[in-house]
C-alpha cells in the first residue's frame, strides 16, 4: 500500500467512526429527550387533569347522595303506603267476619 492508499484507508476510518459514534449520540440523546418530554407532558397533564378529577369526583358524590335522598323518600312514601294500605286490608276482613 502506498502513502495515498493508507491515508484514504485512514480517512474513511475515521469518517466511519465519526459517523457510527454521531449515531449513537444521537439515539441517545433522543431518548434523554423523549424521557424528558414525557416527564414534563405527565407534570403537565396532572396538574391541569387532577383539579379536573377532583371537581368531576366531587359532582359524582353529589348525585350519588341526591339519588340515594331520592331512593330513600321513595322507599319511606312506599313503605307508608303499604302499612296504609294493609290497616285497610285489616279493616275491610274484620268487617266482613
Amino acid at each position: 500500500m502506498n502513502s495515498a492508499q493508507i491515508d484514504d484507508l485512514k480517512q474513511f476510518i475515521d469518517t466511519t467512526i465519526v459517523r457510527r459514534v454521531t449515531e449513537v449520540l444521537d439515539s441517545q440523546l433522543d431518548q434523554k429527550l423523549d424521557q424528558k418530554l414525557d416527564e414534563k407532558l405527565d407534570e403537565k397533564l396532572d396538574a391541569r387533569l387532577i383539579p379536573m378529577e377532583q371537581r368531576i369526583n366531587a359532582k359524582i358524590d353529589n348525585l350519588a347522595r341526591s339519588v340515594a335522598e331520592s331512593i330513600d323518600a321513595s322507599n319511606d312514601a312506599n313503605d307508608r303506603w303499604l302499612r296504609n294500605h294493609e290497616r285497610r286490608i285489616l279493616r275491610l276482613e274484620g268487617r266482613t267476619t
